[in-house]
């Protein structure tokens, strides 16, 4: 295991302790179910989940996607000043300037855990992601909606993605496009996590339970 893997698979042991911090933070409150309403997956106050990854959807959405006074849970957690350590406020930090899109898969080096993604609904930038599991189970043109979390050295994903076929590609984003035309340009965040999430569930692939480990 190289020193870039080793540094990869130390901020995903901090991360899941700081995750676990920020469900246990007793000055604000994560809104699971509010989350549920949005994604359509609670009803009468009962989760409806028909996977294994909505759970992990559903936690997702709430710590990055609702908003309370134009701020998620994630910036209002970071103003608590609460981490312990200078991984966990880098890893923190990089959470705050995680982003969404969908990406194609170009190139997987399966021997570092490297792999290429293009992003292909706004522009044709390339980035290198660090993953265990999707590196060896990965293929060049599968279609990923995921988070892209900056740390110094490399970015890493949120957890949660969404998979979809290469041949999905062209549909995908005529539907985005035609989603932003109706809002005149002003689709948010959270539009778009809406909108890859149901079509995910109307035709994606179940990419987590090859990946993102």
């Amino acid at each position: 295991m190289n020193k870039t893997v080793e540094k990869y698979s130390h901020f995903r042991q901090v991360g899941l302790g700081l995750n676990t911090k920020m469900m246990n933070c007793k000055e604000i409150d994560i809104d699971i179910r509010i989350a549920g309403k949005r994604l359509k997956l609670l009803e009468k106050n009962t989760f409806i989940l028909d996977d294994e990854q909505d759970l992990d959807i559903v936690m997702d959405f709430a710590l990055f996607e609702l908003l309370i006074k134009n701020q998620n849970f994630i910036e209002r957690y970071y103003e608590l000043d609460l981490p312990e350590t200078v991984e966990e406020n880098i890893l923190l930090e990089g959470k705050l300037n995680a982003f969404t899109s969908l990406f194609e898969v170009v190139e997987l080096d399966k021997e570092n855990c490297i792999i290429k993604l293009i992003e292909v609904l706004e522009s044709d930038k390339i980035y290198s992601i660090i993953d265990i599991g999707f590196s060896q189970t990965g293929w060049a043109g599968l279609l990923v909606f995921t988070r892209l979390i900056p740390l110094p050295d490399f970015y890493i994903t949120g957890g949660v993605s969404f998979g979809f076929k290469s041949e999905q590609k062209e549909k995908l984003i005529k539907g985005f496009r035609f989603l932003k035309f109706k809002s005149h340009n002003k689709i948010n965040s959270m539009d778009k996590y809406l909108y890859f999430f149901n079509q995910h569930r109307i035709f994606g692939i179940p990419i987590h339970k090859i990946e993102m480990t």
